[in-house]
């Protein structure tokens, strides 16, 4: 009985077959002898998948998981690690939740019932991450949720008002913070609960959560005991020995609008370090990272307590609303006791605020030779300040001369010059992002001098105003004063357009660049070929038309024309606007959508 089987021949193949013959290397013929590995043995290391997985978006996620069933089995739990509910409801099925629960790591909830959070944690076995916003919780929910997620490893919450309906609502009742104390694993705590606060429910947790590494408390006010009546639920209160122990794994500490009980608001005259700060402090041994930010009623002594003994912080930010006047935060004060005892720092910030002068900032830079990431916005930082962290390092004996290690500068609303800008370029070889925004330093001195820049080789993100000779910056004023009248608009001749062009097309590795100022010119931008890098543009010219009811159109319209001009094949975005009551034409281009954000 004879079968039918196909024949195997050696003829050459038919018209729909295609011959496999075998790779070859680029430089020789011979065939190539790289080593297969299955992807099987790749996706068998977690390491390695974890690793690739973190460069992914959940776009990525989605493509990847259409490329094949194994591809799909693979990457699928990957998608559902870290997922976001706002108003989630049980009746909404999210898909396949019951099958890739175990697959969350990280959940934030925004304005979501009980239920429905315990409908979704009832899933989410292996949770670390969790995040409730506009929630309320009482102390019994707070103590299920510890019940449900004993692995938990970082925990957001924020309660102050929640939504209902149209209309907000504020947490009468909060939770209580000593039973976060109960999540022994935790690792990361934000707690943004409005209202009074024990210091000795903060140390509680402190001393029960050993892995503890970031504490970050918001809009409470610490104090030793609660109001008669306001126990918050809470039965018996605790009370914590302050011997004996502390917390060495805390490296962050960040209080944002905290304020210390039972102490008035103008703290000038306190002539002691308020007992709930120093309890708080003395058990953090460790802090790196110090962060105060908004209101605060910490009196000169505080701040010293704050930073004394802490040789080892690295990350110092500071910031109070400059539009409002708080006699409670002492810059001045603060940066003083940080200048005596925090001499490595690496980043140094301090925003929006006018209670500390040049001589303030003087005084941490000459101290601080290591700083590699500085942002003083909107301060009195100055050219004193700004020369003490440019200025090079000098070895002992004269033997060698060491450069700043500046990576990124944020000067914008700065009083400083050209003098000490040109020192900084003139002295920095590794700044890869420089901000001189609202700022009279790019004026023609800084251009014409004939020393080199290091910095024109790596520096990235450049923002500029080029300004006329003479430029005074206008401070704003709160309250708003009577608004005073624009002077005239003097713009340089082209022989110093020119040389200003130089200076700039020496950047040859900036990948974006936003110029503006008084006597911008779009003929300085006329080519972008001196950065093959380039991504992201935006340039401000002010706007040289007659007044008419057309006016803000027409400034409109030339942008456009200018940009699709200037930027063949770009993304253009144009738009007019007023720069302290000056209408100026923006151009913002990107070579594509996602490089139109600076």
């Amino acid at each position: 009985m004879s079968s039918r089987m196909p024949q195997t021949t050696s003829q050459e193949p038919g018209p729909f077959q295609r011959r496999l013959r075998p790779r070859k290397n680029k430089d020789t013929s011979s065939p190539s002898d790289v080593l297969r590995v299955n992807q099987e043995a790749v996706f068998a290391i977690p390491e390695l998948m974890d690793l690739i997985s973190g460069y992914l978006t959940k776009d990525d996620f989605r493509v990847v998981i259409l490329v094949c069933r194994a591809w799909n089995a693979f990457w699928i739990p990957y998608l559902y690690s870290k997922l976001f509910f706002r108003k989630y409801k049980r009746t909404r099925k999210y898909p396949k939740m019951q099958n890739y629960g175990p697959s969350v790591k990280s959940i934030e909830l925004h304005q979501t019932r009980w239920n429905n959070i315990v409908h979704l944690l009832d899933y989410a076995t292996n949770i670390q991450s969790l995040s409730i916003n506009a929630t309320p919780l009482t102390d019994l929910q707070l103590q299920i949720l510890t019940e449900m997620t004993p692995q938990l490893r970082s925990l957001h919450v924020e309660i102050g008002r929640y939504l209902v309906g149209r209309t907000f609502r504020t947490v009468t009742q909060p939770c209580s913070l000593h039973i976060v104390a109960a999540w022994t694993n935790l690792e990361d705590l934000d707690w943004q609960v409005k209202g009074k606060l024990r210091v000795d429910d903060i140390l509680h947790v402190l001393k029960s959560c050993t892995r503890l590494k970031s504490l970050a408390l918001c809009d409470v006010n610490i104090v030793d005991e609660l109001p008669d009546g306001s126990t918050t639920g809470q039965e018996t209160l605790i009370k914590v020995d302050d011997d004996g122990w502390k917390n060495i794994a805390l490296r962050l500490l960040r209080f944002n609008g905290v304020f210390l009980g039972d102490r008035q608001f103008h703290t000038e005259e306190s002539k002691y370090v308020h007992p709930c700060l120093h309890r708080l402090l003395q058990h953090a041994p460790n802090l790196k990272t110090i962060k105060f930010s908004l209101g605060h009623n910490l009196s000169p002594l505080d701040w010293d307590n704050v930073f004394e003994g802490r040789s080892i912080v690295e990350h110092v930010e500071l910031f109070a609303q400059i539009a409002f006047r708080n006699p409670g935060f002492h810059t001045s004060k603060a940066l003083s006791a940080l200048a005596k005892s925090c001499p490595n720092l690496k980043v140094f910030e301090v925003r929006s605020t006018n209670a500390a002068t040049d001589e303030d900032f003087e005084k941490v830079m000459l101290v601080n030779r290591r700083l590699q990431k500085v942002i003083v916005r909107h301060t009195n930082f100055g050219n004193q300040a700004l020369m003490a962290l440019a200025r090079p390092e000098t070895q002992p004996f004269g033997m060698s001369v060491v450069p700043n290690c500046l990576v990124e500068l944020d000067l914008e609303g700065c009083n400083i010059t050209y003098s000490s800008v040109a020192v900084l370029l003139e002295n920095s070889n590794v700044l890869r992002e420089l901000n001189l925004i609202g700022t009279a330093a790019g004026t023609l001195e800084l251009f014409k001098g004939n020393r080199p820049w290091p910095c024109t080789k790596t520096l990235e993100r450049l923002r500029m105003d080029i300004q006329p000779v003479g430029f005074q910056p206008r401070r704003v004023q709160f309250p708003v004063a009577t608004i005073q009248p624009l002077d005239p608009i003097k713009f340089y001749t082209p022989e110093e357009y020119l040389l200003i062009k130089e200076r700039l097309h020496s950047f040859t590795s900036l990948v974006a660049l936003k110029l503006g100022g008084e006597a911008m010119s779009f003929e300085l931008m006329d080519s972008i070929s001196f950065a093959t890098g380039l991504r992201t543009v935006i340039l401000s010219v002010p706007f040289i038309g007659e007044e008419s009811n057309q006016r803000y159109n027409l400034a409109r319209k030339a942008a456009l024309d200018r940009g699709a001009a200037m930027f063949p094949n770009w993304t253009i975005m144009a738009r007019a606007f007023y720069i302290q009551s000056r209408l100026s034409c923006m151009i913002t281009a990107g070579i594509s959508k996602e490089f139109m954000q600076f």
